[in-house]
This record gives structure tokens, C-alpha cells and sequence, in this order.
């Protein structure tokens, strides 16, 4: 079996994922971990990194520059993608030079379109489904994809990039323009063609709603993957994270760290989204983006 790596710097953070694969035998998962650096925060308002953010993520990437090479791979090595607030940060391209000539990671901006692509591919492939066809979000920490994506032959029906996500919700909703945002969205965005009753979420938001319905302290993947979770009953769930104190959330859930921050301005997206989809469950996946770019084993040809 073939030893890969991946990164995927999200908006809201920054994950690493070491795996063996085979075409036959398929994904065997050495190493998987993220670390919350808000990436994204302030970037709607600046069009910029913030220099904390920036630290932040730094720090976390040099630990995963380590564990990298602990297991025999080289940092040039790892295919790693960054999205949405990566696609708005004036300083991003800068930043990313810096991270490729000093720890050796070479970072690929990739479009919402090919971020739609390896998280289908990565839910899919990693975890075979039974549908025929699966409808898919990914929130993230400054978009919300949606995907239509057709299991054998695996291929992407429809896609859509909504420019809302966990951290861009949290700073709207205190400013006060969440409502008014989100009504202009779904007026821009056509929603109509992803209308379903069963929704696959995927990514940190709705992986760690997930794992906070199941009551646990410490994330556990098993037990998060494949979970549902009725509409009526994430929308207690959702209530409950916004009622609660940053830290009160962070003592009944250690695994959220700093997302406790913006886990309640996600579990509202997520919300919205699903009653304008009509949806009635949710099925969560633990898979998506990194493990579709290191399924696939490039980002570019």
C-alpha cells in the first residue's frame, strides 16, 4: 500500500491526514488531526489574513511539518489545498511562499469547485455508499458547499459554493446582519436543484454537532461517522449551542477547543440551509477533502 499525506487548510482550520491506499484494499488511516487557527477570521471585513491567525496556523503547521516526517515523507511531498478564505486574502499568496521555503509545504489554492470535487470523492470512495446518488454539505469556515454527486461511476452532478460558513456567520451574527445576509444569499444562490430529505454533512462543524449529540467529551470518529440526526432534534441542538457561554461549551466538550467559538453560528447555517433544502435528517460523514486529494494522489496534473 502506497504512504500519503494531505493537508487541508480550511478558514476556520488546518487538518493533516497520513493514510496508507490501495485501489483493492482501500484506505488504511495512519495519522488524522486538526487544529483550530480561524484562518479566515476578519477576512470579509479586510480582505487579509490576520497576523494571529496567521501565527496560529504557522505553529500548527510546523507540528504537522514533524509528524510528517516521522512517518518517512517528505513536507514536498503532501499534497495540500486551501480554500475559501484563501481565495479572498490578498496576503494568502505571500504567506503561502513563505510556509513552502521555510517548512516545505507547497500549498494549492484550489476553486470551490474542486473543493466540491475531492470532498465528494474523499466521502464516497473512503466509505462506499449504498445511494446512487448522495447530496452533500460541507461547512466550512467561510463557505458552504453543496454537492450532487453520483456514486459509481463516481462523478459530481451539480455543485454549488454558498459565500457563508462558521467563522463568516459568527461575525455577521454579531454585527447584526446574519438575518438580512443569508435572505440575500438564497435570493443570489439557486437552491432548488439540491431540495432533499436526507443530507450528508460533512467537516468540522457538523462532524463536532455530531459528536456533541452523541454527548461525548472527546471527539471519537467511529462513533461521529455515520451518525443521524433528525431536523427537529438538531434544531434543539443548534438552540443549545447558541444559549451557551463560550466556555460552558468548552467544559461539557473539551474536543471543541476553539471552535466552541463558532460552533453555534454553524450549527445556524447548517439550519438554514437544510430548511430551504427541505431536508428532515442528517447523516454525518467523517471524510471529505483531504482524504479525497490523497484518494486521488495529485490536486493538478
Amino acid at each position: 500500500m502506497s504512504k500519503r499525506a494531505s493537508i487541508d487548510i480550511g478558514s476556520n482550520s488546518i487538518l493533516l491526514l497520513i493514510a496508507e491506499y490501495d485501489l483493492k484494499k482501500g484506505l488504511n488511516i495512519l495519522f488524522d488531526d486538526s487544529s483550530v487557527t480561524a484562518l479566515g477570521k476578519g477576512v470579509d471585513k479586510n480582505q487579509e489574513f490576520q497576523s494571529t491567525s496567521m501565527r496560529d496556523s504557522w505553529v500548527a503547521l510546523e507540528t504537522y511539518r514533524e509528524k510528517v516526517l516521522s512517518f518517512g515523507l517528505k513536507p514536498q511531498d503532501v499534497l495540500v489545498t486551501a480554500t475559501e478564505a484563501s481565495r479572498v486574502a490578498k496576503n494568502a499568496p505571500e504567506f503561502f511562499n513563505k510556509i513552502e521555503q521555510e517548512l516545505g509545504f507547497s500549498v494549492q489554492i484550489i476553486s470551490s469547485e474542486e473543493e466540491a470535487y475531492f470532498t465528494a470523492l474523499g466521502v464516497i470512495k473512503a466509505a462506499p455508499a449504498k445511494k446512487a446518488r448522495l447530496t452533500l454539505m460541507d461547512i466550512g469556515g467561510a463557505s458552504t458547499e453543496l454537492i450532487q454527486a453520483q456514486c459509481k461511476p463516481f462523478s459530481i452532478k451539480k455543485t454549488i459554493s454558498l459565500p457563508v460558513g462558521a467563522v463568516r456567520a459568527h461575525e455577521w451574527i454579531q454585527d447584526g446582519t446574519f438575518e438580512e445576509r443569508m435572505k440575500k444569499i438564497f435570493q443570489e444562490f439557486p437552491m432548488s436543484d439540491y431540495k432533499t430529505k436526507n443530507l450528508i454533512g460533512v467537516a468540522g462543524t457538523m462532524t463536532s454537532l455530531a459528536a456533541i449529540s452523541l454527548g461525548l467529551k472527546d471527539f471519537d470518529g467511529e462513533k461521529v461517522n455515520q451518525h443521524q440526526i433528525s431536523y427537529q432534534d438538531f434544531t434543539f441542538l443548534s438552540d443549545s449551542c447558541l444559549r451557551k457561554e463560550v466556555k460552558e461549551l468548552q467544559q461539557e466538550y473539551p474536543f471543541l477547543k476553539k471552535r466552541a467559538l463558532v460552533i453555534g453560528s454553524g450549527s445556524l447555517v447548517a439550519l438554514k440551509v437544510a430548511q430551504e433544502l427541505g431536508v428532515s435528517q442528517f447523516k454525518i460523514s467523517t471524510f471529505g477533502l483531504r482524504h479525497g486529494t490523497l484518494i486521488q494522489g495529485y490536486i493538478r496534473e
